[in-house]
C-alpha cells in the first residue's frame, strides 16, 4: 500500500495510537492527537 494519508485523529487511552503494518510505504502522518497512548506509533523495522 502506498501514499497514504492519517490525518486530524484524536487517538486516546490505548497502548499504541498509529500501527503501521509491513508492506505500507510512503505515510503521510498530520495533525494527528494523543493522549494516554503508551506508544504513540508503531511500525515495522524497514
Amino acid at each position: 500500500m502506498r501514499n497514504v494519508l492519517i490525518e486530524d485523529n484524536h487517538i486516546a487511552n490505548s497502548d499504541i495510537g498509529i500501527l503501521i503494518g509491513p508492506g505500507v510505504d510512503d505515510v503521510t502522518l498530520r495533525d494527528n492527537k494523543t493522549e494516554a497512548v503508551r506508544l504513540p506509533l508503531s511500525r515495522p523495522p524497514r
